[in-house]
């Protein structure tokens, strides 16, 4: 989704998928779907 990559541009790399909830056009439904294709390194 464009919307991860703009804001990863924006604010650097994701600390947890918590940060996933600040687009807003992420809901919970499709947080859930993505988050296995997701890796959190710290």
């Amino acid at each position: 989704m464009n919307a991860i990559l703009q804001y990863w541009t924006q604010h650097g790399p994701y600390k947890s998928m918590d940060e996933l909830k600040n687009i807003t056009i992420l809901n919970e439904e499709i947080l859930r779907k993505i988050a296995p294709y997701f890796e959190i390194r710290p």
